[in-house]
């Protein structure tokens, strides 16, 4: 009877223990919904961190429109990379995360979703864009009629 018990005991265990590492079981996931003019049906690179690896996630556009699951990352942060020179960092610190924009010279792109993400829009906006613009040799009215 004793043994009966001992077993039971450990069957239940590690009944716990494989519902635990389940995916089905896994943490919450962020849904990135993205719509960017320019991409047509190309593919695109999410990149995150987990578990202390870094992550690249491919994800084929359709139409200029993506959806994807990311699993909680180690620093709710990941990396939309559109191509080596065109790189969006973006909070995950919402079940949804909505990046749109267009593709181009001087691509503009925007995501939502977090208080962060909107500090990072207008930093973007305001700094990076005007920067990048003037980089190109545009000058400050050009510069201006655009934004």
């Amino acid at each position: 009877m004793k043994i009966l018990l001992i077993i039971n005991s450990l069957l239940i265990a590690f009944i716990g223990q494989l519902v635990a590492v389940s995916p089905s079981f896994s943490q919450e996931t962020y849904r990135l919904k993205a719509a960017i003019t320019g991409l047509n049906s190309s593919s695109v690179v999410v990149r995150y961190s987990r578990q202390g690896m870094l992550i690249n996630d491919t994800i084929r556009v359709h139409q200029n429109q993506f959806t994807h699951a990311l699993p909680m990352t180690d620093g709710a942060i990941a990396t939309l990379v559109l191509s080596p020179t065109i790189q969006l960092p973006f909070w995950l610190e919402s079940p949804l995360i909505s990046i749109t924009g267009k593709m181009g010279t001087t691509p503009f792109l925007q995501s939502r979703g977090t208080p962060e993400n909107d500090m990072l829009d207008l930093y973007r906006k305001t700094v990076e864009r005007p920067y990048t613009l003037r980089k190109q040799g545009k000058s400050s009215a050009e510069v201006d009629a655009i934004l």
